[in-house]
Formats: structure tokens, C-alpha cells, sequence
């Protein structure tokens, strides 16, 4: 038997479609050739890689050394399975994903959700069943979801008014809407046009509308869509008009980075406590001169709170871009987790708009503890174990990533030991003094930081370091394909190349003085 050999290690994912109705049967085996790391350890598959359904994943390990005697060869593989389900359509009613508008008594309003949400699987698939509802705000009017669409009270815009509307428009700012609505004699149950909240007889996707089919100004209301794309959950969405006398410049709202903000339903944007930059449009009645003012509110239940202190927190609070500081969530956050963003917009008549949006706040993992062990050992040899547990996130998403870090307490340098779904691993440390903690990270990037403990590593004698070199511990880690173990081990050998390592000798004489 020859044991002094080299043994060859190759590592491959293999993926397959499976039918769930028939115990995992296989229908047929997806390509995955082309993903970088089909023969690593850890496979990471990008988006959209994997149409909607069930797959199998097996990780295959094989081990050859055929010039040993006798040659050997090893096979062996683990099965995982699944599920890929396709993602909600994200909501949007208009462009820039603005939650409350501000329009005169009579100004043009259009919608479009057909066209500006998102079908995170697949943008050019647009194909939605769009289905609209109407409110009033404030007077406790609500839509009862759990009807289906054909037992909704079904209600129809002031159509009919639309007939007045150039006449209107041709007395410009002399247009007296109450004695309009004193002449019509109109009788008011309420709803966006005075016959109660309900589904709109409307089956596009997109509206246009003068705001004249409104029931009346001094309102605000509510227009909901409910969107069906058949082969997963519905999705709702809304945007709320406050309807004044005058004509206001027409302005929008939106995030300036999209990627940082998520349409959270039924309105508005979910974001994380960091700096958020926001935008404003204003795209009608925006005549000479703009005078921007930005103000925060804070949302306590259902109660506005303005923010008196919040202009000191914000970047540009008088121009047409802003940015909610760090420090501004240092302050309000978790005091407010809901925030109205509203930029007034007043034109050369002293006529002003307002756009909202609402801002949901991402909240980070909570309730959980984070443990780690043994507190003192040696660099390099000691294993120490990271581990936390009973992380929730509180919108009910999944904890999806865990990263372990140390700081040295000398550079104040961070380094991240390993990151990934695994909430308990196996950490080396580098010698030093460190501050060991955690991330965790919910699946939209909330995160909450953990401090775990500090430690000193020892060093190691010289003939313990050189037996680990020797025992080939770095070859065996890539060969296993564990990448993570691998960088903590390099970290760990460099930093004790410089340092001055004791004999064993040295250890004896040191004991033997203090016997002395």
C-alpha cells in the first residue's frame, strides 16, 4: 500500500428539472456548464438562471489517484432540492413611483401601471390583468380585498362633465368651482365620484383623466389597482390625489437611485436607514421662477408628525434634489419607521404643488442572539466557533445571508471571515488583538451588526507552526473546495511569518525560572 501520493479532487453541480407529483422524478437536466462555480464548492446561481418550478441539485466529489497501488478511485455525491417560484409583480402607477400627487380642479391626470410595473422575472412580459378601485381618504372608506371583482360595488367617473371642460379651461383662473358644484346640485355618498368607494367601470390598464370627473375639490382620494398575472399572487398598488381649487404646477416625485428604493404595497417605497437621495419633476404650470421645499414627516400609526428639527438632516432641503443623511435616520430611526417625503413646488403665481411619497422603512433582523467560543486560544491551530440564531425579519422575509467579521483592534482594519446562509461555522484567526462580530441581512439588504467579543490570540510555538505547515492543512482546504477556510488560513500564516516565534525549549525555561 502506497500511501505517500497525490490524489486528484474534482468537484461538479449537476441540476434537474423534477416533478414534484411524482416524488422527485426527473424530466430532464439543466445545462449549468456555463456558471463559473459549477465545480466549487459553494454554487451561486444568478437570477433568472432557473425558470419557475422544481429542481434537483446534486453536488458530485470525485477522488483518483490512478497511479497509486492499488489506484484508487472514489465517487460520491448528496442530493438537495428546489423550489423557484416567480416573483410578485411590483406595482407602479406612474413614472418616477410617486405615492401622493397634488392636482387643480380641473388638471390633467394620467396613470399608467400597465406600462411603469415591474415583472421582476421578465420586463418585456407586461402581459397583466389590471383591475381598479377608488376611495376618498379620511373618511374611514375602505376597499374590501377579500371580495372578488364581480361582487365590488362598481362606480363610474363624472363622465358627463366633461362636456364643460373647454368652457372651463377658457376662464383660465377665473373658473369659480363652488358655484359650479352649487349649480350641478350633485348628492355626495361619497367616493371618489359621489357614489361611494368601489370597483372603477374601467378595463384598460392606463387612464387619462381631467381631474373634472372627480366628484369635488378640498379632497383627497385614493385610485388602487389590482394586478393579476395568473401564474402567482396578485399584486396591489395605489396612489393618492389631493384635489385642490387651483391649478398647482404639476409635480412627481422619485427616487434618484431606484435600485435603493422597493415599491412597498399597497403605496409607497421601502428603503433602508442609509442615505437615500430623492428627485423632483415639476412637468406642468411650472412657470418662471421654482421656489423647492422639501419637508419630512414622521408617520406615528395613522398620525402625521412634522419634523420640525428634520431640514438640519437633509441635503438640498430647498432645491430640486435631496438626500436624507445618515445622521437623519441616526435621529428619527426606529423613533418614526414610516416617513412622508413632500416636495412643495411654487411657481412666479404664488400657486403651489405638492408631491408625496412614502417612505416605508426596511426593518433590520431582530430577536435573535449571536455566541462565540472558545475565548482564548492560538492563532492559526485553535478553532474558534461563530454562531447565531433566532433572527427574524420583521416584514417576514427570510434571513438570507450571515457574515462574520473581525477588527483588528490595532489598524482598526475590517475583514470579513466568511459570509453566506451558514449561521454557525468554524473560524482561524490571524494573531492579534480583534473584535469579533456579526452581520446579518435580511433580503433586501437591512442590517443589523453585532458585536460578539474581543480576543487576544497566542502565538503558537515554532514547532507547532511548522508541523501545521508540514501536515499539508492548506492543500487539503483547497482541494475540499472550502474557499473561506483557505483565505482565514492565509490570513492567519501571514501574520505569524513576522512574528518571533518560541522554541519549545524557550517554553521549559521559562516554566523552570518560575519553579525557581
Amino acid at each position: 500500500l502506497e500511501c505517500n501520493i497525490s490524489i486528484d479532487v474534482t468537484r461538479r453541480w449537476d441540476a434537474f428539472l423534477v416533478d414534484p407529483e411524482k416524488d422527485g422524478e426527473v424530466i430532464h437536466e439543466i445545462d449549468i456548464t456555463e456558471l463559473d462555480s459549477n465545480t466549487k464548492s459553494m454554487l451561486y446561481v444568478p437570477e433568472f438562471f432557473f425558470d419557475p418550478g422544481f429542481y434537483k441539485l446534486r453536488y458530485n466529489v470525485n477522488m483518483s489517484a490512478p497511479t497509486a497501488r492499488p489506484p484508487m478511485f472514489h465517487r460520491k455525491w448528496v442530493d438537495t432540492f428546489i423550489e423557484i417560484k416567480p416573483s410578485l409583480i411590483i406595482p407602479q402607477m406612474s413614472e418616477g413611483a410617486q405615492s401622493r400627487v397634488t392636482r387643480g380642479f380641473p388638471q390633467m391626470l394620467a396613470l399608467n401601471p400597465a406600462n411603469y410595473s415591474i415583472n421582476p422575472d421578465d420586463p418585456d412580459d407586461m402581459e397583466f390583468e389590471i383591475t381598479w378601485y377608488c376611495r376618498r381618504v379620511g373618511t374611514g372608506e375602505q376597499i374590501d380585498r377579500s371580495l372578488p371583482h364581480d361582487q365590488q360595488p362598481l362606480v363610474s367617473p363624472m363622465y358627463s362633465r366633461l362636456k364643460d371642460l373647454p368652457g372651463i379651461l377658457a376662464q383660465g383662473r377665473k373658473f369659480d368651482s363652488k358655484d359650479y358644484l352649487a349649480k350641478e346640485k350633485a348628492y355626495d355618498e361619497g367616493g371618489c365620484f359621489g357614489t361611494g368607494p368601489g370597483r372603477i367601470n374601467l378595463t384598460a390598464g392606463h387612464l387619462e383623466w381631467s381631474t373634472l370627473v372627480f366628484f369635488k375639490p378640498n379632497e383627497t382620494y385614493e385610485v388602487l389597482v389590482h394586478i393579476d398575472k395568473g401564474d402567482r399572487p396578485p399584486s396591489w398598488g395605489a396612489i393618492q390625489l389631493v384635489l385642490l381649487e387651483q391649478v398647482p404646477p404639476s409635480v412627481n416625485v422619485r427616487c434618484q437611485t431606484e435600485k435603493l428604493c422597493y415599491p412597498f404595497e399597497p403605496i409607497g417605497q421601502k428603503i433602508n436607514p442609509v442615505r437615500v437621495g430623492l428627485t423632483g419633476i415639476c412637468s406642468e404650470n411650472c412657470d418662471g421662477d421654482l421656489v423647492y421645499t422639501w419637508e419630512i414627516i414622521g408617520m406615528d400609526n395613522e398620525t402625521e408628525v412634522p419634523l420640525e428639527d428634520a431640514p438640519q438632516y437633509l441635503v438640498g432641503a430647498n432645491e430640486l434634489k435631496m438626500a436624507l443623511s445618515d445622521d437623519f435616520f441616526k435621529v428619527y430611526y426606529p423613533m418614526f419607521g414610516d416617513f412622508i417625503a413632500k416636495l412643495t413646488v411654487t411657481n412666479e403665481y404664488g400657486v403651489s404643488g405638492v408631491s408625496d411619497l412614502f417612505l416605508h422603512v426596511n426593518k433590520p433582523p431582530q430577536d435573535g442572539t449571536c455566541s462565540f467560543g472558545p475565548h482564548e486560544g492560538r492563532a492559526l491551530l485553535d478553532k474558534f466557533t461563530a454562531s447565531c440564531s433566532g433572527w427574524t425579519d420583521p416584514e417576514g422575509f427570510n434571513i438570507e445571508f450571515f457574515a462574520f467579521w473581525m477588527r483588528n483592534m490595532e489598524s482598526d482594519v475590517l475583514t470579513f471571515l466568511t459570509y453566506g446562509p451558514d449561521h454557525t461555522v468554524h473560524l482561524l484567526l490571524p494573531f492579534g488583538d480583534f473584535l469579533i462580530g456579526a452581520d446579518i441581512k435580511d433580503k433586501e439588504g437591512a442590517t443589523t451588526r453585532i458585536n460578539m467579543t474581543r480576543i487576544v490570540t497566542r502565538l503558537p510555538t515554532r514547532t507547532e507552526f511548522e508541523e501545521y505547515l508540514n501536515d499539508r492543512s492548506l492543500d487539503n482546504a483547497d482541494a475540499a473546495g472550502d474557499q473561506a477556510k483557505m483565505n482565514q488560513m492565509s490570513q492567519a500564516i501571514t501574520s505569524l511569518m513576522n512574528a518571533r516565534l518560541q522554541d519549545d525549549y524557550e517554553n521549559e525555561i521559562e516554566i523552570d525560572c518560575n519553579n525557581t
